[in-house]
């Protein structure tokens, strides 16, 4: 598989950067060239992937979303991370990417519920400078699609207050925006008394624990899992061999709220697929500015954390697990963060999967170890981890589910939702009540199951 050697070979060289590229590439040269040895001259070949690998490294940073040519907004309008207050877009003008939004006639943005008032700012900012214009968003037609009883913008350990003043609704820019609403749920044709339920606890209008707090939802008898959500959801063996089977298993997830009770969820549903488990342990560090505090924290404690977006110190993968991607990789072969590919061999050096989503699917690539920097922990220093960059992807957070569908799904409450939007984004991800299971600790009373509901009204006005 020469071609998927190259695009390893220039992801080894952005992300690891290895001392020679050149004594490397002259290493693996044969197996490199062996497609283009057919038909060309040995150097011919030797220029010709050079080439493709120059290619891939000058496109790093392009992302494609879950559409064909799409971006995330953070790729496609170059924000910095974090985006704060005073933030600007990174992109230059002129550029390529400047002159594509220029041209555009429409820009559509999805899931506007996430998106802040700060990258409404910056986007803002950016279009008129593009089009050499004072007009909002430099004249540009904007198409924001999204529901605010879905997850608002995530701003770690803020108050409501501070949530709620984050929204685009707070933005002096709001007033620019002319709203249309849909009325029909098409996921759940036919299905009309869970609509009904679903859209008032989005709306925060139902409340069945009067006698338990205001803010609890009881759920229906037909919703309850039998104890085990994984069985529930997976059954008591996992066989992902056909492509049949393959659809099968994309098509079910378990939601939870938070990213300790993924990866606890992820190793049980990796335990029901036959086959010995590879265990890949990471390499962790202490940026060099930080020659301090590395001497005051062992590496034993950084390899105690797992921040959110980070594979953990110990990675537990077998062959024909679900994996997910942690950050991007190659935007232009589909190798996205969030991408979920399914294992096709497990090496020391590298994972050989194939795409089973977006715009790629069934297109195979080899991942590399990256040195992966967590961009929010709480944690006084940078720390580095040379890992896998992928987890298993059986289990994702409600929060990473947000724009997705699915046949089945489980939702793991061990402890209650956090944040507004959580249980409405869970409960709506499948379009069948059957195909629906929750397990709700410590929420028993009697037969009956009470779950929380978190609704900040100020976003929904």
């Amino acid at each position: 598989m020469p071609k998927q050697l190259r695009e390893l070979f220039a992801l080894i060289c952005v992300f690891n950067g290895p001392a020679n590229p050149t004594e490397l590439f002259h290493q693996f040269e044969d197996q490199l060239i062996e497609d283009s040895l057919i038909q060309e001259t040995r150097e011919n070949a030797i220029q010709n992937a050079l080439h493709e690998i120059q290619t891939t490294l000058s496109l790093h940073g392009i992302a494609a979303d879950l559409l064909t040519n799409g971006r995330t907004a953070h790729s496609g309008f170059k924000f910095p991370i974090p985006l704060l207050e005073t933030s600007t877009s990174s992109m230059r003008i002129p550029s390529p990417e400047s002159e594509k939004i220029e041209k555009a006639s429409l820009i559509i943005i999805g899931e506007a519920s996430v998106l802040s008032g700060n990258a409404l700012r910056v986007i803002n900012n950016l279009l008129k400078e593009i089009m050499n214009s004072q007009r909002p968003f430099g004249g540009k037609v904007f198409l924001l699609g999204g529901d605010f009883r879905q997850t608002a913008p995530v701003i770690p350990r803020a108050s409501d207050a501070a949530i709620i003043e984050s929204s685009i609704k707070q933005s002096n820019l709001w007033r620019f925006v002319t709203k249309l609403s849909l009325t029909e749920n098409m996921r759940i044709e036919g299905q009309q008394e869970f609509n009904r339920w679903l859209i008032a606890i989005g709306n925060g209008t139902i409340s069945d624990g009067e006698e338990h707090g205001n803010d609890l939802i009881e759920i229906p008898q037909q919703m309850h899992s039998s104890g085990n959500i994984v069985q529930d959801i997976f059954c008591i063996s996992l066989i992902v061999d056909t492509n049949e089977e393959i659809e099968a298993v994309i098509g079910k997830i378990i939601l939870t709220p938070k990213n300790n009770y993924v990866l606890q969820l992820n190793n049980n549903v990796l335990d029901l697929i036959q086959g010995k488990s590879i265990f890949y342990t990471s390499v962790d560090s202490i940026a060099y500015d930080n020659i301090e505090s590395e001497a005051n924290y062992h590496v034993e404690f950084l390899n105690s954390q797992t921040p959110s977006g980070m594979p953990p110190h110990v990675l537990k993968l077998k062959k024909s697990a679900i994996i997910m991607l942690l950050r991007n990789l190659n935007p232009r072969k589909g190798l996205l963060n969030e991408t979920r590919l399914i294992i096709i061999s497990l090496n020391d050096l590298y994972i050989h999967g194939k795409m089973i989503s977006w715009n790629k699917k069934g297109e195979e690539a080899f991942i590399p170890r990256n040195d992966l920097t967590p961009s929010d922990t709480s944690l006084p220093f940078k720390t580095t981890r040379r890992q896998f960059p992928v987890i298993t992807a059986f289990t994702m957070t409600i929060k990473k589910s947000q724009g997705q569908s699915f046949n089945n799904v489980g939702l793991y409450l061990p402890s209650p939702v956090f944040s507004h939007g959580q249980l409405y984004v869970a409960l709506s991800k499948t379009s069948n009540i059957n195909n629906l299971k929750i397990l709700a600790e410590n929420s028993i009373v009697g037969d009956r199951v009470f779950i929380k509901d978190i609704v900040l009204q100020e976003l929904l006005q």
